[in-house]
């Protein structure tokens, strides 16, 4: 960059001593983000191959009777051609063995096993592996070891273990007589491991009453919430329009009208439906027509320019995801014709969502944060120079959420008609699933939290917010969150809470009093709500207060629309849940009115004379002058569109800018626009951030002033020497008991290693009062290498192994923690460890002792059905014992992966509030057929090596070049190199076992579904 000299007579009053500085390190530190002094690595050692799968017996379920019959079912791929393929196998008792649906082999001496060659059997592609075996009486397993090579030696390796898939076979059908076409995938569960073979519990197991043969049933589909019992405002009123018959039209999730006043919808997995509302009589039944093409499974439905935009977003059999057109040709009033216009690399539930019109005549579309940029795009609002950005070492999710996703996250771009421009207008979220603009054109998101993180210093809510051109919204993957304060970031227009949302609209056009035309409204799924938002001027961007519009249990509000006839039209549904269609209109005299949109302020004409900036171009005079002001404002959303249009302006017209920078706030504005857009002068950077450190000027928040330097040190090369005083004039007395920026100086000093910064921590985690303190200095703290002493060791691991064990939050807390922990452990060399008998987490085996003995089962009772379910529970059970809900859960195991509340486990969906978006029929259909639906968050993955194993389980951690997963079944911790995996796919089965209500009594069954609506 240009030295600006017009800033030297601001840096002069700021720090006098600029002149007489010392020169520069004649070379410069190698990595701008690297510690002082920091020491060459030591060579990588060789990568680690991970532990094969060893073969397991498995069976169902623990509790076999005497004659059952269970078929067991495990898919893969053979990549290359077949040289060789080896089966072998047994049960005890008896096993049949079927390749591709052909039967291959029998065999009933469960102590020898078989051995055939299989290759005939197998084919280049998807492939399966099925045993049939039945139970002669005492206790049953079957395993099985499938091993193909190819020409050249490279194999494909197939185990049985728990990643299987298992089903109990029905008695009528029997074991000579069942084939695999019977296998019953949606009733299917994950297969019982009981251990490795070698173990030989089997004469230990104690028999159990027979089960009862399953029985195929017609499942009745639940009606959806009654418009009487939904919660509404005052002076509205619902009505249920439709509802969705789930077996025939799926689970609804977004809606959009055409011009005609008819409706679109999309079921999550299936197809699109036309949806005509009859006019003039209330009590008609709408006509409900599949539409005719074969795309479906959308997020995003738009009528535009006489075509219907899909934005199809899971990767259905069949599905390409991407924005599609899809027309009438022919005049007939049906839809014929598909055009995809862009393809899109993501899918699922945080994959590509909403498209919708903007009053500029452009389509917009949103993506979720597993959505890659849909490039080729021609142009950047927001400028194409992010990064992680953050000074300390991340912790992915320990759960495997987000891992090796990294900026800019979630988008939002806009294209033309055809699809021939692309523009990013903005990123950074989460997960936000539509948007919606307001009568002046300004667009607004509903964004997601990640509720794992609840408890946790980076935990952000539920969020509302004003997309404006350029701007950064700072979702990072793992502990990367971008703290909302710092100033590279822009403010929220309203913090919601906890909360998973779907559908945002406003009111425009609604017939309802005129307060609720201009308020957005916000669907929030897992909540079974709707927000209204009421917005207020500020600055140069709004204010928003959210009240509660609607609620209902189950309502699992998906998406809404203001229809031409002035009501408000809502769908609810999502993840196979049941859908209705809904009517909201106020009781009042119609309200019609079309007052003219209030003006827009100053400030906020003036941020849109900005946002026409962000494009790069040469500038005028004028524009120089406005981008100038803009520097100078308080306000975030003036300041960042300023910071924005100059990050866009040629270097060579930088000059006449900076040199109105003679004060602090734009000066800072300034330096951060060099140092992000990588034309920072070091020298003036650095004189820059002294000055700005030492005046401390109120005009210039004090969090602003680290974050600068936090940036600068990341990506500018600044010279050791200038780098020590920077340190030196970090000083705790600073933050006047500020906890923010206590924790903000907490994550300079522990990345400079400052010297007493051990004691200074543990103090401030002595001292915190709440546990996002703690674990905020415990994480700066475990990346610290020097000022370590035996007696600060002992007192960080009584922290993490005492009160840090008590916190309490989202699913990944405890192993936010934990990994803190095992950082910090790690680091200390093995001798000290030694010597103070510390000891790293014991590692989980791939072996049980040969004297292993499955843990006891809980007994069995009845086996279940569908049917016997339906009528028990014809209704929410009301006046049961909570308390033996809660151990009626406990006794079906539910809290070994799901939690309630702030305990409980983290490999299944959180139950917390269930029936606000669960029916009675939906909370058992995903209790019985768990593979059903399988949420992203929750669904494990599929590795195979070029070694020619297969592992399944979530990925826990993904950096240089290691893949670090969680393996199913056992939650072993696997290290693989990433270079040796040759396909990675999602894993269609459920870890959530079948028959889990299978060891409850009737009045145990009660009181769990009583004990699960009761939790919030």
């Amino acid at each position: 960059m240009h030295k600006h000299t017009p800033l030297l007579s601001f840096l002069a009053i700021l720090c006098a001593t600029c002149a007489t500085r010392p020169d520069p390190a004649p070379t410069a530190d190698p990595s701008p983000a690297a510690k002082p002094d920091a020491t060459q690595p030591a060579p990588a050692p060789p990568r680690p191959r991970a532990p094969a799968q060893p073969v397991q017996w498995i069976w169902a379920s623990p509790n076999a009777s005497a004659s059952e019959v269970v078929a067991l079912q495990r898919t893969f791929d053979v990549p290359r051609p077949i040289a060789r393929a080896t089966l072998r196998g047994s049960a005890d008792n008896r096993v049949r063995l079927f390749l591709n649906g052909e039967l291959v082999t029998e065999h009933d001496e469960w102590r020898t096993g078989i051995e055939a060659e299989v290759g005939p059997y197998l084919r280049l592609g998807s492939n399966s592996l099925v045993l049939c075996a039945q139970n002669e009486g005492g206790p049953a397993a079957a395993w099985a070891e499938l091993e193909v090579e190819d020409p050249s030696g490279r194999r494909v390796r197939v185990v049985s273990d728990g990643s299987w898939s298992a089903v109990r076979v029905d008695a009528d059908v029997g074991f000579t007589s069942w084939e695999p076409h019977d296998f019953d995938e949606a009733r299917s569960g994950p297969a019982h491991s009981f251990g490795p073979l070698g173990i030989a519990p089997w004469l230990d197991v104690q028999g159990f009453p027979p089960i009862a043969a399953p029985e195929v049933e017609e499942e009745p589909d639940e009606p959806p919430l009654a418009a009487s019992a939904l919660e509404l405002l005052r002076g509205f009123e619902a009505e249920l329009v439709y509802v969705v018959p789930k077996r025939a039209q799926g689970s609804w999730v977004t809606l959009c009208e055409d011009p005609q006043g008819r409706l679109y919808t999309s079921d999550q997995h299936g197809r699109l439906y036309r949806i005509v509302i009859p006019s003039g009589d209330s009590r008609a039944e709408p006509i409900v027509e599949l539409v005719d093409i074969e795309i479906g499974s959308a997020h995003g439905l738009c009528w535009a320019f006489d075509s219907l935009y899909v934005v199809v977003s899971e990767r259905d059999p069949g599905r390409v995801c991407g924005l599609y057109r899809v027309r009438d040709t022919n005049a007939d009033d049906e839809l014929d014709q598909t055009v995809l216009v862009r393809e899109f690399d993501g899918n699922g539930e945080h994959g590509p969502h909403a498209v919708v019109l903007g009053p500029d005549g452009a389509l917009w579309i949103m993506g979720g944060n597993h959505t890659a940029l849909p490039e080729p795009i021609d142009s950047y609002r927001r400028p194409k120079t992010w990064g992680e950005d953050e000074l300390l070492p991340t912790i992915p999710d320990p759960n495997g959420h987000a891992v090796g996703i990294t900026a800019p996250g979630g988008w939002v771009v806009r294209t033309d008609e055809h699809g021939e421009k692309w523009e990013l207008w903005t990123a950074g979220f989460r997960n936000a699933y539509d948007m919606a603009f307001d009568e002046r054109g300004e667009l607004f998101t509903f964004d997601s939290d990640m509720e794992w993180d609840v408890g946790a210093p980076w935990y952000r809510p539920t969020r509302i917010l004003h997309c404006v051109s350029g701007a950064e919204f700072g979702w990072r993957t793992g502990s990367g969150n971008w703290p909302t304060d710092w100033p590279d970031t822009w403010p929220s227009t309203c913090d919601v809470g906890r909360g998973s949302p779907t559908g945002t609209i406003f009111g425009t056009g609604a017939k309802f009093p005129e307060k609720y035309r201009r308020a957005l409204y916000a669907c929030d799924w897992a909540l079974g709500r709707i927000y209204a938002v009421h917005m207020t001027p500020r600055g140069a961007s709004w204010s928003g207060e959210a009240e509660v519009f609607a609620r209902g249990e189950p309502f699992p509000v998906t998406d809404a629309i203001v229809a031409q006839d002035g009501a408000m039209y809502i769908v609810t549904g999502g993840r196979g849940t049941q859908s209705g269609l809904y009517r909201i209109t106020s009781k009042g005299p119609p309200d019609g009115s079309r007052a003219p949109a209030p003006q827009l302020s100053a400030e906020q004409e003036e941020r849109r004379a900005l946002e026409k900036l962000h494009v790069p171009r040469e500038r005028t005079s004028d524009e120089l002058a406005l981008i100038a002001h803009g520097l100078a404002s308080p306000d975030p959303f003036l300041g960042g569109a300023a910071r924005v249009a100059l990050e866009h302006t040629p270097q060579d017209q930088w000059g006449s800018v900076g040199s109105t920078c003679a004060t602090p706030l734009p000066a800072a504005r300034f330096i951060m626009a060099s140092i992000l857009a990588g034309s920072a002068d070091p020298q003036i950077t650095d004189a820059t951030l002294e000055g700005l450190l030492l005046g401390a000027p109120v005009e210039v928040a004090r969090i602003d002033v680290l974050r600068l330097v936090q940036l600068a040190l990341l990506r500018v090369d600044v010279p050791l020497d200038a780098r020590e005083r920077l340190r030196m004039l970090l000083r705790w007395d600073d933050a006047a008991g500020d906890a923010r920026i206590e924790r903000e100086l907490a994550r300079m000093l522990a990345w400079f290693e400052q010297p007493g910064i051990v004691e200074k921590l543990l103090q401030r985690i002595d001292a915190s009062t709440t546990q996002e303190d703690a674990i905020h200095y415990a994480y700066c703290l475990r990346t610290v290498e020097t000022g370590w002493t035996p007696e600060l060791r002992a007192r960080f691991l009584d922290f993490l192994d005492g009160r840090a064990r008590t916190f309490r939050g989202g699913e990944s807390l405890e192993k936010f923690v934990g990994v803190i922990r095992r950082e910090f452990v790690e680091a200390i060399p093995a001798e000290e460890r030694d010597a103070l008998g510390i000891r790293l987490e014991p590692a989980r085996s791939t072996a049980t002792k040969s004297s292993a003995v499955p843990a006891a089962a809980p007994a069995f009772v009845h086996r279940w059905t569908r049917a016997e379910l339906d009528q028990l529970l014809h209704e929410w059970p009301a006046g049961r014992d909570a308390a033996a809900g809660r151990a009626a859960y406990d006794k079906a195991t539910c809290a070994t992966c799901h939690r309630t509340g702030d305990g409980g486990g983290a490999t299944g969906p959180d139950l917390t509030g269930v029936s606000s978006r669960f029916g009675r029929a939906d909370l058992l259909e995903s209790m019985l057929e768990p593979s059903r639906t399988i949420s992203d968050q929750y669904r494990d993955t599929e590795l195979r090596t070029t070694e020619g194993d297969l592992y399944v389980g979530r990925i826990e951690a993904e950096r240089n070049g290691l893949i670090v997963l969680r393996r199913t079944p056992g939650d072993e911790r696997v290290e693989i190199d990433a270079a040796s995996v040759e396909m990675r796919r999602p894993y269609p089965l459920s870890r959530m076992p079948s028959g889990l209500l299978d060891v409850l009594s009737e009045d145990e069954v009660l009181d769990l579904f009583a004990y699960l609506r009761a939790t919030r």
